[in-house]
């Protein structure tokens, strides 16, 4: 997130291809190769709407504290 904000405009730019289901949720998406930004093509698969699901904090050894770069790209402050 903070290569996107030294990107600025340009990251707002980046062409992206993006697949709906019958129920238009989103099931997939490809951000295209965007210079700028450093990055290259990338796919993300959304799948298992309906199914249950189980979440468990990791054990605390395995726990860093976010740094206040990283809590401030995800807006926490």
């Amino acid at each position: 997130a903070a290569r996107l904000g030294l990107a600025g405009t340009a990251a707002t730019l980046t062409p992206f291809t993006a697949t709906i289901d019958e129920r238009g949720r989103l099931t997939s998406m490809t951000l295209e190769a965007n210079a700028p930004v450093g990055l290259d093509a990338t796919r993300t698969t959304i799948s298992g709407f309906e199914a249950p699901v189980s979440v468990a904090a990791p054990p605390a050894a395995d726990v860093v504290e976010g740094t206040d770069g990283m809590l401030a790209a995800f807006g926490i402050n």
